[in-house]
């Protein structure tokens, strides 16, 4: 258990030390656009134990608080960063039905999920309780915040982090 809590400190410390910041989608309006801190966001879980990432990238923008959560989806479907992916925008439970999770064992074959619940987006900062799961034993649950520094949506780094 010493061993597990030491390398999860040891990741939230390379990858704050690390991780470059996402570049928000609209740096020229007033309010950033809140779609880019949840790319900042998607970016952290995605390098925070990479052990749980798939050839099937899901994600579950419902739960964002964004008034058009496919943005936040076309948008990493343009990154080139996870060209590597194949996409799917779905629910837990519309994963389940279409056979990609299997209940029974508690596992996404040859994928991952993020998902997004408990949103707070205010003008310069958004909070997210944000989970990555993969299986019964492979998941990170963890609340984020990422707040504009004036240029880039910076992912702050979380307080506590449950893994499974």
């Amino acid at each position: 258990m010493k061993v597990r809590a030491l390398f999860v400190a040891l990741c939230l410390a390379v990858l704050t030390a690390c991780a470059a910041p996402a570049p928000a989608e609209s740096p020229t309006t007033d309010a950033p656009d809140p779609v880019g801190a949840y790319e900042a966001m998607v970016s952290w879980l995605y390098h925070f134990d990479p052990g749980l990432n798939g050839h099937i990238f899901a994600i579950d923008a419902s739960g964002t608080g964004l008034t058009d959560p496919q943005r936040l989806v076309a948008a990493l479907e343009a990154d080139p960063r996870y060209v590597q992916h194949e996409f799917v925008s779905a629910t837990r439970a519309e994963l389940q039905d279409r056979g990609l999770i299997h209940q029974d064992e508690l596992w996404f074959e040859g994928g991952f999920l993020i998902e997004f619940s408990d949103p707070s987006i205010e003008a310069e900062k958004v909070t997210v309780k944000a989970d990555k799961w993969a299986s019964g034993t492979g998941a990170v649950y963890v609340t984020l915040t990422a707040h504009w520094d004036g240029a880039y949506w910076v992912v702050d780094p979380p307080t506590s982090i449950g893994m499974a």
